[in-house]
């Protein structure tokens, strides 16, 4: 699975700029419908590394605070690697590090992440991907652990106010729930790019089906972390309680245009 603090919109290892339509959706960002989605890495519910590697990476976190400490070194490219993603941190990244860096503050662990973007050129630096002479839109997306209580008292109300025009959710936890405010088998397309005497290029989708299986996917990894410490330890009982009380949410804004409405949201105290 591609994800965690990188872009989602930008191919990795065998997903590189030049990815074709059918090739981008091979993991959780693509249209399950295609004949190419799947795993993008065959790993499976791993914690990515080795044991020893794992505990000189993240150490043995005791506290929700040293969880968050994990998130903010990985945002700030202090450590390589969290236990949902060995991959690098994308350029787009950087466009939002603070926001990020802020939400994991809070106690939103951030997993997948882009900005908006409206119109960029297919040849910009950052946001370039596809043919030449193109125009590239993105709306922005976020994903991330909360804790079940935060999320019920305090950020889906605040979504649902707003509305599924302007956001929209999927929202689950490590016992098979799931709520969202849109119609069932719903999706989103957000990343998409208009080329010269060419269809439009949909390459990154939302949609529930593939976000079920994400779901049992992320919080197993949680398990798997646990597992590195022996049971009814500190490290350990952290653990399994953030795979019992922690929901995961994935969240779009679909005004693209308003490039910084889902941070501003998001970060609101009111």
């Amino acid at each position: 699975m591609r994800l965690a603090l990188i872009s989602i919109s930008r191919g990795h290892g065998t997903l590189g700029r030049d990815a074709t339509w059918d090739e981008f959706p091979n993991g959780r960002f693509g249209d399950s419908r295609s004949p190419a989605y799947g795993e993008i890495d065959g790993y499976g519910p791993s914690i990515k590394v080795s044991k020893n590697r794992a505990l000189e990476l993240w150490g043995t976190p005791e506290a929700v605070g040293d969880l968050k400490d994990i998130f903010i070194k990985y945002l700030e490219g202090s450590t390589d690697a969290i236990p949902w993603s060995d991959l690098g941190l994308s350029a787009e990244t950087a466009l939002i590090q603070e926001e990020l860096i802020q939400l994991n503050y809070r106690g939103y662990l951030t997993l997948a992440s882009q900005p908006a973007t409206n119109a960029t050129l297919s040849s910009d630096k950052i946001f370039g991907w596809g043919p030449a002479k193109g125009r590239l839109y993105q709306k922005a997306f976020a994903e991330m652990f909360i804790h079940r209580q935060q999320w019920e008292t305090t950020l889906k109300p605040k979504l649902d106010h707003y509305g599924r025009r302007k956001f929209s959710y999927y929202a689950g936890d490590s016992s098979g729930s799931f709520e969202t405010n849109l119609d069932p088998y719903s999706s989103s397309v957000v990343t998409w790019g208009v080329f010269p005497n060419s269809q439009v290029k949909q390459t990154t989708i939302i949609e529930e089906e593939s976000f079920k299986a994400w779901r049992d996917e992320a919080f197993s990894i949680w398990s798997e972390w646990g597992k590195l410490f022996p049971r009814n330890t500190p490290a350990n009982i952290l653990l399994r309680q953030v795979h019992r009380d922690y929901c995961l949410v994935s969240i779009v804004h679909h005004d693209f245009k308003e490039t910084d409405e889902l941070w501003e949201m998001l970060l609101d105290q009111v």
